[in-house]
């Protein structure tokens, strides 16, 4: 997959290099912007501080792949004009080990990198460099899907819950696999703000496309409690999963990205038909058993009760059921 993702780059880099304006941008403080790249580490790395701020291990981790990923374009490429998607291909294609050696990125990696890149070129266009953050990152990655996803069994989502458990209290990781676990996927998952949690109820309302109630289990009352007691100061509206006011599109991504986290440190991820959907799945196996396949179907927001037996690997009939 990484393969034919740097061949598509080689071959983007074809088409002409982003642009680079002459001028002084509004407040003249940085000079030309045909300035070579490394000029506009300090302003870049000021203006991701803001985009990402707080001092948590993420945080202080992305903004400083984007501080690496300006300085290796400054010493690979030079100036803005010189830019390439390849140029920026090479950052995010491979990683860097402890020891300082550098091996091919994985997918998932590879697509986080790229995110990081697509911001920072966002943050430079900002500043007044004319750069398109799209076509300077390149094609984005996707992540092939498995050709059928399955619910996870009861010890896998033990397993994961109790992974989730030893996380700390701050960690993205309880609220995400508790709303999955609820019936959301990604895009109902990350608005969810607090407003939207009812703990006394066991209740938690998905806005959206597919706007409905979601039944919270034992743990995921728990978890949740556990999760919004220790930060008291949340503002209202603001998204409990991702904390910053961003795209709805990278708000979901992060919500993916969190899901697949702790799906790898439960060692679920790499099994065979398991996707972060296979987490909802499993929820809303047990709302089959219990209440039938409208009630399933009603569980994931889905219309379709033929989607849903699919998902759920269940036979039905109309009669009866």
């Amino acid at each position: 997959m990484l393969r034919a993702v740097n061949e598509a780059a080689v071959a983007s880099d074809a088409a002409a290099d982003p642009p680079v304006h002459s001028e002084a941008n509004s407040d003249g403080r940085h000079g030309v912007l045909c300035e070579g790249i490394a000029s506009w580490l300090e302003p870049i790395s000021e203006r991701l501080a803001v985009r990402w701020p707080g001092q948590s291990r993420t945080s202080e981790r992305i903004r400083a792949m984007g501080c690496e990923l300006v300085e290796e374009l400054a010493s690979a490429v030079g100036s803005w004009n010189r830019l390439t998607p390849l140029a920026v291909a090479g950052w995010y294609l491979r990683s860097r080990a402890k020891d300082g050696s550098y091996r091919p990125a994985t997918l998932d990696t590879a697509r986080y990198k790229q995110g990081i890149a697509r911001a920072v070129f966002e943050e430079a266009a900002a500043l007044g460099v004319a750069v398109d953050p799209d076509t300077a990152a390149g094609d984005r990655i996707a992540r092939p899907r498995p050709k059928r996803v399955r619910p996870l069994t009861d010890p896998e989502t033990d397993r994961l819950r109790e992974i989730a458990d030893s996380a700390a209290p701050e960690s993205k990781q309880l609220p995400v696999v508790a709303l999955a676990l609820s019936g959301g996927s990604a895009t109902d998952i990350a608005p969810v703000s607090v407003e939207d949690i009812d703990l006394d109820a066991a209740t938690v309302t998905f806005c959206g496309a597919a706007a409905r109630v979601g039944r919270l289990d034992e743990w995921s009352v728990q978890a949740l409690a556990r999760h919004l007691g220790h930060d008291t100061a949340i503002e209202p509206g603001v998204p409990v999963c991702t904390r910053t006011r961003t795209t709805p599109e990278r708000e979901v991504e992060s919500v993916s990205r969190h899901l697949r986290r702790v799906l790898r440190a439960a060692g679920l991820y790499e099994l065979e038909g398991v996707s972060a959907d296979s987490i909802r799945l499993h929820a809303a196996q047990r709302v089959l058993d219990t209440d039938g396949i409208v009630a399933a179907a009603r569980f994931l927001g889905w219309r379709s009760l033929d989607r849903t037996a699919e998902a759920l690997d269940h036979q039905w009939r109309r009669r009866g059921d």
